[in-house]
Formats: structure tokens, C-alpha cells, sequence
């Protein structure tokens, strides 16, 4: 296949004529005028797309290894199937872009603008998205493991069944997002801001929720095994039949919060706020750091197996 040059790609835009398959790797387009165009399925391998205007530009299943697409405007942008390994995307413009099945792994998204986008079982492992915007996005199904997304923006984001094993979301909003039964094995989530989240069926196992605000969120049936989430705020959360075997609750605030039917055997609960906290049918076998006060507290409020 002929590569083409810029003054081609240029020609064909100018006349509206489409890109489709066209060999554009390594090719410089930085600083151009591409939108509306169609460079579906297109080879752009290490292309340099730097500070382009991509608005409405087709780019669907198109190669996009190693691009640099640092500063562009790919607002309503098609990239759904696009292949985006390794490419360098830091204060991009991807307001409502498109890209269901994408592949963004190895990424670099730091800063950018994703609200409203759809990523929809798009891959964004190992992905850098320091400091990026996903407000509203539809992430469904993606894949993050071992993304690196520290204060990030994930503001009613719907997220369901999306997968974060081992991710570093340090600092991230999940203000009012939709994480049902997603997967936080091993994530580190200190300071994280999950106010009013959604995480009915969530799994935290392993997870270090250090400091995590986690006021009003829905926790309801979630795996908190072996999480750290010491000094979190859990005031007013449900944890409805949650499990938190051997969790760290060290001076956590769980004032009002729901824990019914929960299990908290082996709970490091030392320092912890019970306040208004309901445990009717909550389990706590050798639970650790329960004082004489909240001993009588729990006992009187059908809290079960409670150490002495």
C-alpha cells in the first residue's frame, strides 16, 4: 500500500474524498484542519496529530499505535474499534467521543476532557489519565486494570461491571457514579471521594480506601475484605449484608451508617465512630478495637457474636 504525503491527505480532504484504509503512518498532520474526515480503518502508526482539529472526524477500527495527539480536538469523534496502544493523548479535547471497543492501553490521557464520552467496554489498561475528566462518560464493561487515573474525575460516570484491579485512583472523584459490581481487587483508592456512589455488589477486596469519603454511597452486598479504609468518612452509607472480614475501620466514621446483616469478623474497628450505626444481624467474631461503650451499644441493637 502507497504511503501518502500531507499534501495528498490535504487534497483529498479538500475535495471531501475519503481516507478510508490509507496508509498515513509516521505522517506529520500536526496542527491541521481534519475535521469531518474519514480515516476509517486508516494505518496512522506514530502519526502526528499534535494540536489537530478532529471534530466529528471518523477514525473508527483505525490504527493508531503511538500517535500523538497531544492538544487535539476530537470532540464527537468516531473511534469506536480504534487501536490506540501507547498513544499520547495529554490535554486532549474528547468531549462525547465515541469509542466503544477502543483499545487505549498504555495510554496517555493526562488532563484531558472525556466527559460524555462513550468508552463502553473499551480497554484502557495501564492507561495514564492523571488528572483527567470522565464526568458523565459510559464506561461499561471497560477495563482499567492497573490504570493510573490519580485525581481523576469520575462524576456520574456509569461504570457498571467495569474492572479496576489494581488501579491507582488516588484522589479520584466518584461523586454519584454507577460502580455496580465493579472490581476494585488491590486498588488504591486513598482519598478517593465516592459521595453517594453507586457500589451495590462492589468488590474492594484488598483495596486501600484510606481516607476515602464515602458519605450516602450504596455499599450494599459489597466485598470489603481485607480493605484499609481507615479514617474514611462512612456516614449515612449503606453496607446492608457487606462483607468486611479483616477490614481495617480503624477511626473510621460510620455514623448512621447501615451495617445490618453485614459480616465484620477479624474488623479493626479501634477509634471507629458508631454513632446512630444500625447492626441488627451484623456478625462480629473477634472483631478488634471495640470499646466498653460501643460493646453495649452494639449488644443493645441485635449486633451478634460480639468479642468481650
Amino acid at each position: 500500500m502507497a504511503q501518502f504525503t500531507l499534501r495528498q491527505v490535504l487534497d483529498r480532504l479538500y475535495h471531501g474524498r475519503s481516507l478510508h484504509k490509507a496508509e498515513l503512518s509516521t505522517l506529520n498532520m500536526g496542527g491541521k484542519q481534519l475535521d469531518g474526515a474519514d480515516f476509517s480503518r486508516a494505518y496512522l502508526r506514530a502519526a502526528n496529530l499534535s494540536h489537530t482539529s478532529c471534530q466529528h472526524t471518523n477514525f473508527s477500527h483505525a490504527t493508531l499505535i503511538r500517535a500523538t495527539l497531544t492538544g487535539s480536538c476530537l470532540q464527537d469523534a468516531d473511534l469506536e474499534g480504534a487501536n490506540l496502544i501507547r498513544a499520547t493523548l495529554i490535554d486532549a479535547n474528547l468531549h462525547k467521543v465515541r469509542a466503544v471497543n477502543a483499545v487505549f492501553r498504555s495510554a496517555i490521557v493526562d488532563r484531558s476532557d472525556l466527559s460524555f464520552s462513550t468508552l463502553h467496554q473499551a480497554d484502557l489498561s495501564n492507561l495514564s489519565g492523571l488528572g483527567a475528566t470522565f464526568k458523565h462518560a459510559n464506561l461499561v464493561k471497560a477495563n482499567l486494570t492497573k490504570a493510573h487515573v490519580d485525581y481523576a474525575n469520575f462524576c456520574a460516570a456509569q461504570m457498571v461491571q467495569s474492572r479496576w484491579v489494581k488501579a491507582h485512583a488516588v484522589g479520584a472523584s466518584f461523586d454519584s457514579a454507577n460502580l455496580e459490581r465493579a472490581q476494585f481487587i488491590e486498588a488504591s483508592l486513598i482519598g478517593a471521594n465516592l459521595t453517594q456512589a453507586n457500589l451495590l455488589n462492589t468488590c474492594f477486596r484488598k483495596a486501600d480506601l484510606q481516607e476515602a469519603i464515602l458519605f450516602e454511597s450504596q455499599l450494599d452486598w459489597a466485598d470489603l475484605t481485607q480493605a484499609t479504609l481507615s479514617q474514611s468518612r462512612l456516614t449515612d452509607a449503606s453496607l446492608f449484608g457487606a462483607t468486611l472480614e479483616h477490614a481495617d475501620l480503624q477511626y473510621a466514621d460510620l455514623t448512621g451508617a447501615d451495617l445490618r446483616q453485614a459480616n465484620l469478623e477479624n474488623v479493626q474497628l479501634t477509634g471507629a465512630t458508631l454513632n446512630k450505626t444500625q447492626v441488627d444481624g451484623a456478625i462480629f467474631t473477634d472483631a478488634h478495637g471495640i470499646s466498653p461503650e460501643q460493646r453495649c451499644y452494639l449488644t443493645d441493637h441485635g449486633a451478634l457474636n460480639i468479642p468481650d
